[in-house]
């Protein structure tokens, strides 16, 4: 189980239900604009999280950061993140901080919108505090069973 984030195209589409629609016939290859803002996150991203791992393939891009478990991936035009309910306490607020900070990375380099499923609206730093108490509450429900 993970708290996921999805970037979505709001620009072009005036609701997340369409943006949502609208990645599902999206080609597998990763558009040229797409990599082109890789180009500029990658860096960002490497100073935010410090210790991570770049990896490229035609239809995937991704950025890991092992302490976290924090993943940031691009699969065709879809990209997302995901960081695993491992943390609690302050462990939590300092992982949701990678969240909202690399999630606004993104959206600077890409125009897209950081959307939380969890919450069923947009990554704002407004919804911190409630994004951070669901990954320390999930992460210790988890523990215990």
């Amino acid at each position: 189980m993970s708290y996921d984030v999805s970037f979505l195209d709001l620009r072009r589409y005036p609701s997340v239900s369409e943006a949502i629609e609208a990645r599902e016939g999206q080609s597998s290859a990763v558009p040229q604009e797409l990599a082109e803002a890789w180009q500029r996150i990658t860096p960002r991203a490497l100073e935010l999280l410090g210790d991570a791992e770049v990896g490229a393939k035609a239809s995937w891009l991704g950025i890991g950061h092992d302490p976290s478990g924090l993943q940031l991936s691009a699969y065709g035009a879809h990209v997302s993140m995901s960081v695993p309910y491992w943390h609690r306490g302050e462990q939590a607020e300092r992982v949701m901080a990678l969240v909202y900070g690399l999630a606004g990375i993104v959206e600077e380099e890409t125009g897209l919108s950081a959307y939380d499923p969890q919450t069923g609206d947009l990554l704002t730093a407004s919804r911190a505090p409630e994004a951070t108490a669901m990954m320390n509450d999930t992460a210790t429900w988890l523990e215990h069973y």
